[in-house]
């Protein structure tokens, strides 16, 4: 609740000051509510807002920022037709949730989206990203970005839940013992071929193997 109520303060704070002439970006560790505050925020103090998701947008939506940059009344229109909603009144904000996770080549026009909404529209502009991608060089103009999560020793303090200790350089079967020998672990290896000899080795109840090449819901699947 502590930081929860911290990062509220800070995105009132930036509301106040930049009146709607400059983005922020809210960084921090995974699973830690970063997308939970910045959605409360939008609703107790914006007429409206929209959230992009850019893990989760389609193709549709991803495209319309390359497709229709030079045409924002277009962009807007089809943005607006593509999530099914549109911003209705004049204090309203726009959330970019995983911003990491776009493509340079979406990246490029959304930065060029976002600069033309703070020069010319008055429009606050919020980055919510887990891990913050370098956008000082996309911009065309200097941009007052506020970081609401500057302490990033201090959050990493406060939300440490495990040790970490370097066993130096092993051999899998000197891993798979090791992992035997615990009650619960994780264990994260360079390559998947490896982690399926190692999953194959210790395969029985309750051993899982998880890897990028699922789909998100063999993952789930998985998970529940």
């Amino acid at each position: 609740m502590v930081f929860k109520r911290k990062v509220y303060d800070k995105l009132l704070e930036w509301k106040k000051l930049s009146a709607g002439a400059s983005a922020v970006l809210l960084e921090g560790a995974r699973r830690i509510g970063k997308s939970t505050i910045v959605e409360e925020f939008a609703k107790n103090e914006y007429d409206d807002y929209m959230i992009l998701d850019f893990a989760r947008e389609n193709k549709d939506v991803r495209n319309n920022f390359i497709e229709n940059m030079d045409d924002l009344d277009s962009f807007f229109r089809n943005l607006f037709l593509l999530k099914g909603k549109s911003l209705n009144g004049k204090n309203c904000v726009i959330i970019f949730d995983e911003a990491q996770m776009l493509p340079n080549d979406y990246l490029k026009p959304c930065i060029a989206m976002i600069e033309e909404l703070l020069n010319n529209y008055k429009t606050s502009v919020v980055l919510c990203t887990a891990t913050q991608p370098a956008l000082k060089s996309f911009f065309q103009s200097e941009v007052l970005a506020t970081e609401l999560c500057p302490r990033m020793d201090e959050q990493f303090h406060f939300f440490k839940r495990t040790l970490f200790e370097n066993i130096g350089t092993v051999t899998e079967d000197c891993l798979m013992n090791k992992l035997t020998e615990e009650y619960q672990a994780l264990c994260i290896v360079n390559t998947k071929k490896r982690a399926q000899n190692i999953y194959k080795e210790l395969k029985e109840d309750g051993v899982y193997h998880l890897s990028t090449s699922m789909y998100p819901k063999h993952r789930k699947r998985i998970h529940t």
